[in-house]
């Protein structure tokens, strides 16, 4: 009779034994399935994925892209090519090329064609010419060479105007200042802690020269926006691919913008191939 109950008690144990083995033979199958298809996205792949899904094509030009093509810097004939242009032929200018200087020159133009400064322009006074040196040249302030009315000054431009703009644009916070230039011969000069930009009369003949661009499309992706224009530099009416570029012809170039809190800032421009 014991040994009866003995085996009927090593029967039941076997069976429960084995019944348990199957249920976390299974479960461990289900974790290591589900691993496996985690594993198939990581972090990055998931990004791709995301937005690649949210990408939209955009055809016609919004009021959005309209003022960001505006951070875009076209190229000025007058002012040096080591920061005058986004639109260089087979290179690419992204923000991290650009030092101090090169970012107040392009806030400055940023300002110039967004703003009428029309009331903000005077003739240089004396003390303004002498706080940069330049009173020795106007007859007025007891130099021999030009009038005062040779130099105007632009009073619309200062020191927190050119910080909050390249913070606009790049979103970058400047606490250093320096003159930069604005064409060839005219400067912002940093002095007594502000801004005095100064631009004199010439009467130099110059040939006919502009860049212009044309929206071609946007694509819009959840924290970014690519846009794509057609470019070109003109010279007496002959088209050039980029900025000072001898290469005959239209470029199509692509601006990036990344989003981050909300705003959309410039991230680089480029030459542009659709494929």
């Amino acid at each position: 009779m014991n040994k009866e109950i003995k085996y009927k008690i090593r029967q039941n144990n076997y069976v429960g034994l084995l019944f348990f083995a199957l249920v976390l033979a299974a479960s461990l199958y289900i974790i290591k399935h589900e691993t496996e298809s985690f594993k198939e996205l990581e972090p990055g792949q998931k990004n791709i994925i995301s937005v690649e899904k949210e990408a939209q094509e955009i055809l016609e030009e919004s009021d959005q892209i309209k003022r960001m093509r505006q951070y875009l810097n076209l190229g000025d004939p007058n002012t040096f090519k080591v920061y005058q242009s986004m639109y260089i032929n087979n290179d690419t200018v992204a923000v991290d090329d650009l030092n101090v200087e090169n970012l107040l020159y392009m806030a400055y133009k940023y300002i110039m064609k967004t703003a009428d400064v029309t009331n903000y322009l005077s003739y240089i006074t004396c003390e303004q010419a002498n706080s940069i040196s330049l009173d020795t040249e106007i007859i007025q302030c007891g130099g021999s060479k030009v009038n005062a009315s040779y130099y105007t000054v632009n009073s619309y431009i200062t020191k927190d105007l050119l910080k909050s703009v390249v913070r606009k644009i790049y979103n970058i916070n400047i606490n250093e200042f320096t003159n930069f230039y604005t064409s060839n011969d005219n400067l912002c000069y940093f002095v007594n802690d502000e801004y005095l930009c100064v631009s004199k009369t010439s009467n130099n003949g110059q040939k006919n020269i502009y860049a212009d661009t044309q929206f071609v499309k946007a694509i819009k992706y959840d924290q970014k926006i690519e846009i794509i224009e057609k470019y070109k530099y003109v010279i007496d009416g002959i088209y050039y691919k980029g900025f000072l570029s001898d290469e005959i012809g239209e470029e199509q170039y692509i601006s990036t913008f990344l989003k981050i809190n909300g705003e959309y800032y410039w991230a680089e421009t480029k030459p542009y191939q659709e494929y």
